[in-house]
């Protein structure tokens, strides 16, 4: 939906062509450009499900990461999903920056309020060359002793790597602080801890991680179909 007029016009295609009554598919946005006629769009054309980039719904963390939305456009993009029959998935960004357990427990809090179906809690950022947060981070110091750094390599830090920052507010086991928040509320995939298996045992009762995830791959070689994370829902739902 960036841009706005271009995924108006993708919609409109699809359903100049017929396409809506046959195909469904799931489409990533952002939080906005998001309203009521982009919601019936889509869905006249065949649209199933969004998975927004929502990040956050705490003010402090939104600014941190330069989003533009705020809980009022959260709120608004999952009441015009419901009001159209689109399944709805929320992506959090824990671990940034200025995440504390406070930041943590606002967003976990208010996004069980607005009730989307799903909400991957995703804990800690990978850091790339020339981005925004490294050059941030960078700033501080060298990465090497920067706290709240991760990594599972030894010497200089090579961002080619997975290199990942989890704020050091959060603690040792901010995996474990945010799995906490979020408690037996089945809506979320709530993140493993960093000594979790590789290989996802039990799938379900865990995050949505989709590597070597036998129960997502046995379900969509018995034909299930659709975007990962609402396979893995309606798995849970059975």
């Amino acid at each position: 939906n960036i841009p706005y007029t271009h995924a108006v016009a993708i919609c409109e295609a699809f359903e100049r062509r017929g396409l809506g009554d046959r195909l469904r598919w799931y489409a990533y946005l952002a939080v906005v450009p998001f309203d009521a006629a982009l919601a019936a769009a889509m869905r006249r054309a065949g649209c199933v499900g969004i998975n927004f980039t929502s990040d956050s719904a705490s003010t402090t963390m939104l600014r941190a990461y330069r989003q533009p939305h705020g809980q009022a456009d959260l709120a608004r993009a999952v009441r015009l999903c419901r009001e159209n029959g689109i399944r709805v998935m929320l992506d959090l960004l824990l671990g940034g920056p200025g995440e504390t357990p406070q930041t943590v427990a606002e967003s976990i809090d208010f996004f069980k309020r607005i009730d989307p179906d799903c909400v991957g809690a995703g804990c800690g950022l990978r850091l790339y060359p020339g981005t925004a947060v490294t050059r941030i981070l960078a700033d501080r110091g060298p990465l090497e002793t920067l706290p709240g750094l991760r990594r599972r390599y030894d010497g200089p830090v090579d961002l080619v790597q997975p290199t990942f920052y989890i704020s050091p507010a959060l603690g040792e086991d901010a995996a474990g602080l945010v799995r906490d928040r979020i408690g037996a509320d089945e809506r979320f995939f709530a993140p493993m801890s960093d000594t979790g298996p590789t290989v996802v045992t039990d799938p379900l009762s865990e995050d949505h991680n989709y590597n070597a995830n036998t129960e997502l791959v046995e379900a969509i070689t018995t034909g299930a179909r659709g975007a990962y994370w609402d396979i893995l829902r309606r798995l849970r739902q059975r």
